[in-house]
């Protein structure tokens, strides 16, 4: 999808990229500032055998306020102790963008809704999933979170 741009000297563009960008003012203001509203999405991971506690890398700016996302079942894990995912968050905040128990057993998206709705201090460079069982063998199940967000800068 490609990024669409707005600004008042130029007004509705579309530029390589995604996302969206409001551009305020004209760039020799010093009020000018730049309104981003993107979406940061995990690859495709598998649910570990090893531990419960499962890192994963992801981008979002610092000062960026998460509005909601989603974590997708893509892959069922059809072990007999499938079990759920327990909460989506940060190494910090392992509940921060609450979930409800997503059953790896059973395929389709789950929506995340942040628990405060708040500017990030720092950049978010790791989400952290916790299952509540630890799947083994070749049935694990797959997973991708998408987080999408507002920055100002």
């Amino acid at each position: 999808m490609p990024k669409v741009s707005y600004s008042e000297l130029k007004g509705l563009v579309q530029e390589a990229g995604a996302g969206f960008n409001i551009k305020l003012g004209d760039s020799s203001a010093a009020h000018d500032h730049t309104i981003e509203i993107g979406q940061a999405t995990t690859g495709v991971q598998t649910l570990q055998a090893a531990t419960n506690n499962q890192d994963v890398s992801m981008s979002i700016p610092a000062g960026a306020i998460v509005f909601g996302g989603k974590i997708e079942i893509i892959t069922a894990d059809t072990n007999s102790n499938a079990g759920t995912i327990a909460s989506v968050g940060t190494t910090g905040d392992p509940n921060k963008f609450g979930i409800d128990g997503a059953s790896m057993g059973d395929v389709g998206e789950r929506v995340l809704v942040p628990t405060a709705v708040i500017p990030e201090t720092a950049a978010i460079a790791t989400i952290r999933v916790l299952s509540s069982a630890n799947p083994a063998g070749a049935t694990r199940g797959t997973f991708r979170v998408t987080l999408n967000y507002i920055s100002v800068s």
